[in-house]
């Protein structure tokens, strides 16, 4: 068995831009949000042998930050 780990800091940017018309008047604007936080994940595995090759099955499991949910956005 395997076990691989990683850790980092990410950065994470959202932007948003819109028209449209107000009782014929255009209008048009954009917004925008960044945030950081830590990224890190886990990978087991297991490594199988078959004559001169090697087979290697697992899964990743990584988490990056995300933008908080009490954002107001837009």
């Amino acid at each position: 068995m395997r076990v691989g780990a990683g850790f980092g800091l990410a950065r994470g940017k959202i932007e948003e831009t819109y028209s449209g018309k107000l009782y014929s008047t255009p209008f048009s604007g954009s917004a925008s949000d960044t945030w950081t936080g830590v990224t890190w994940e886990i990978s087991p595995s297991i490594l199988f042998k078959a004559g001169q090759t090697n087979i290697e099955l697992g899964v990743t499991y990584a988490v990056f930050p995300t933008l908080d949910e009490n954002t107001e956005f837009f």
